[in-house]
């Protein structure tokens, strides 16, 4: 029964540093991604024309960190929730 406990808080961590390591890694991959990919974006312009513009390395690298910081808050946020619902704040 502990291996099932220690796999949910694993995957469910109740300690709010997880939040901050998750922004982190998120910022840090998607900067990789926006620098890599040469900076391309795509924008979606209301009545849902797509526009495609290209950016310098440095700035996808800007725009990949933002994007990837706020995937990395919204999923580390949901995760850090349910592991304080399961396992209480830790201290």
């Amino acid at each position: 029964m502990s291996s099932i406990s220690s796999l949910l808080h694993k995957a469910f961590p109740n300690d709010p540093k997880f939040v901050q390591k998750s922004i982190a890694n998120g910022a840090a991959k998607g900067a990789a991604w926006g620098a890599a990919t040469g900076g391309t974006i795509e924008m979606v312009l209301s009545g849902g024309n797509k526009q495609k513009v290209k950016v310098g390395a440095a700035a996808g690298a800007v725009w990949g960190g933002n994007i990837g910081a706020i995937k990395g808050a919204i999923s580390g946020s949901i995760r850090y929730g349910i592991g304080v619902a399961l396992f209480g704040k830790a201290r």
